[in-house]
């Protein structure tokens, strides 16, 4: 089954950024824990979504990646946790 994770979660050798241009050379060494249990039920990660600099702005607004759009209504932000 496939499944994109936020990017705060480590994926190894994938770059997490956390939404953040100064992240842009990090590499994780190793899975996040939940993403090693997932991947353990057959999830397949296919990639990783958009979010507010270091998840901190409830509107999801990101100047370094774009800003996630809410695809059921374009006219309107993703916002909060649906911005990730």
């Amino acid at each position: 089954m496939p499944i994109a994770y936020k990017d705060l979660f480590d994926i190894k050798h994938a770059i997490t950024t956390a939404g953040a241009k100064l992240r842009a050379d990090a590499p994780a060494t190793q899975d996040a824990h939940v993403v090693s249990t997932l991947h353990h039920m057959d999830l397949t990660c296919v990639g990783k979504t958009k979010l507010s600099e270091f998840a901190y702005s409830g509107l999801g607004l990101n100047p370094h990646f774009g800003t996630p759009t809410n695809v059921t209504s374009p006219d309107h932000m993703a916002g909060d946790l649906s911005s990730g």
